[in-house]
């Protein structure tokens, strides 16, 4: 085995440091900052000027109105219509997740996204490298050979060791501009079914029309430009 270079050696250390000063200014200040004044008490209506005051504050979004939001509980109710929203598409469709593990409904979503991928329409796909590791070979060679732009997040770096907890988990699944889904859900066989049995789990998905749905093509577009350096 050839001899560690300076050079290395030097790097590997800086991210230790890096690391440990990391967590001890987290282990003092603590992970989040509170932006929600919490003296306003339980009198303050949801969705009057001073709720969404805050609120806006603590999220650092925008607050909307006039979206439709339906509730989707376990994989036999939040599938469906994500696949039908993607072969649905027209124009764009933006797909960030965290697990996308090879199984029958993974394949469904490679296949329907290199379809809409060859018809035209423009697909960006961030899978994280770490939640995705068995997202399939040929799954990814799927998308990609049909033209979908498809980027890994974060491959794991032994040289980099500050950054192999900085995953996305967001859940981002955008069509057209116009309809999103988000929520709990992965792309694995344990999500398919109805929590009918030990290996299906329960989760929900949300599906939103309206003005909160530019929210998550912007979250979306955050983690893109990181990536690619591209703006969309």
């Amino acid at each position: 085995m050839p001899p560690v270079s300076p050079k290395v050696l030097l790097s590997v250390l800086l991210e230790a440091v890096s690391l440990l000063v990391y967590v001890g200014a987290l282990s003092l200040t603590s992970c989040f900052s509170s932006r929600v004044d919490v003296s306003l008490g339980k009198d303050v209506p949801i969705g009057s000027p001073v709720f969404r005051k805050e609120i806006s504050g603590a999220t650092q979004s925008p607050w909307s109105s006039t979206n439709a939001i339906r509730t989707l509980t376990n994989g036999d109710a939040f599938f469906p219509p994500m696949l039908r929203a993607v072969r649905r598409a027209r124009k764009t469709i933006t797909f960030e997740t965290f697990a996308f593990v090879d199984a029958p409904v993974t394949r469904q979503f490679s296949r329907a996204l290199a379809e809409r991928a060859k018809a035209g329409v423009e697909v960006k796909v961030i899978l994280d490298n770490v939640g995705s590791v068995k997202a399939g070979e040929a799954n990814i060679r799927l998308m990609r050979q049909a033209g979908v732009e498809l980027e890994l997040y974060h491959p794991i770096n032994i040289l980099r060791p500050r950054f192999s907890n900085n995953r996305t988990h967001r859940k981002i699944l955008v069509v057209d501009g116009r309809i999103a889904f988000t929520g709990g859900a992965g792309f694995a066989l344990a999500w398919s079914g109805d929590a009918h049995s030990a290996k299906h789990w329960r989760d929900t998905q949300y599906e939103i029309k309206g003005p909160a749905v530019r929210g998550f093509q912007e979250a979306f577009r955050e983690n893109w430009f990181e990536l690619t350096g591209e703006k969309i």
